[in-house]
């Protein structure tokens, strides 16, 4: 959900030497590379897109035929009527699928 943004990542055992950290190879340092890739994003960055949620309901023949018995397959549309109701005013943040 949050955007990732190729940057150089430094400290690496291989890729492009790093000029900074030339010193540091002189004395031994093993991590003086820097390569260019996907930086996860920082915590409490804003989300960019919606997270997905996706609800997997058993709605087979056995739910159906024993909910006479002990009320399973209500249960079952009611939770997921809670869960949908719960989402309602965050479209922007989830998107549910179901």
């Amino acid at each position: 959900a949050k955007g990732k943004e190729r940057q150089w990542l430094k400290h690496q055992a291989t890729g492009e030497l790093d000029d900074a950290k030339i010193i540091d190879g002189l004395t031994g340092e093993k991590t003086i590379y820097k390569r260019r890739g996907e930086l996860e994003p920082q915590l409490g960055s804003p989300q960019e897109k919606p997270k997905r949620l996706r609800l997997v309901v058993d709605v087979s023949g056995s739910m159906y035929r024993f909910n006479g018995v002990d009320g399973r397959l209500e249960r079952s549309m009611e939770a997921v009527c809670m869960v949908m109701e719960a989402f309602e005013n965050y479209e922007e943040k989830f998107k549910v699928m179901a």
